[in-house]
């Protein structure tokens, strides 16, 4: 070997030492890049998951509340017929026992 060829091979040598140290710090930069990614990601699903979570929770809360409105309307009808009932007259001979369509008024001939 001649002293062109080690010079050469030592410029090759240097050059894929420099190229080498430029991979490593690229996969390097890389790999931080990717660990970021993956925390971004994981803080994203766990905060994807607990608004599921408020959202089934809200759907049980709307649920109970339109049920217990709807008890409560119908507890409020029951309660309004039976006043109704208690107010209605039991006499068969007073005009209050009849409703407005079903009682008969005088025809006036002219």
């Amino acid at each position: 070997m001649t002293q062109s060829d080690l010079d050469e091979s030592a410029s090759a040598l240097k050059s894929a030492t420099e190229q080498a140290k430029r991979s490593a710090n690229d996969v390097a930069h890389l790999s931080e890049d990717l660990r970021q990614q993956q925390d971004r990601n994981a803080a994203l699903e766990k905060q994807r998951r607990l608004q599921e979570a408020q959202i089934k929770e809200l759907q049980v809360r709307q649920r109970r509340r339109n049920n217990n409105n709807n008890n409560t309307i119908s507890q409020q009808v029951i309660l309004l017929e039976d006043i109704y009932d208690a107010s209605r007259p039991t006499s068969g001979n007073d005009i209050r026992d009849f409703s407005f369509h079903e009682r008969e008024f005088p025809v006036y001939y002219a």
